[in-house]
């Protein structure tokens, strides 16, 4: 592709740049949930975020650069294998 998406954490966003060209241009940003820490692009057009704080998931239409939907989710952060200790 030529995107690259980034979540930005502080601004509960998720940022969208073009990489096609020699640098990155900045192309929008995209309110999300709480605490956007993970994305994934499912199609040229489309990029669920997780959002751990809000506990849910952020369906992004990239053209329109657009949350069209969010889905609840029992994310239980403490479950994470990131957040265990031994």
């Amino acid at each position: 592709g030529t995107r690259l998406l980034v979540t930005n954490l502080p601004d509960d966003r998720l940022e969208v740049f073009d990489i096609s060209g020699q640098s990155p241009v900045h192309m929008g940003s995209v309110p999300v949930g709480i605490d956007p820490v993970s994305v994934r692009a499912v199609s040229d057009t489309e990029a669920w975020v997780v959002n751990t704080i809000s506990d849910n998931v952020s369906i992004v239409d990239l053209g329109a650069m657009n949350t069209v939907r969010t889905i609840a989710a029992a994310l239980n952060a403490g479950a994470w294998p990131s957040n265990r200790t031994a």
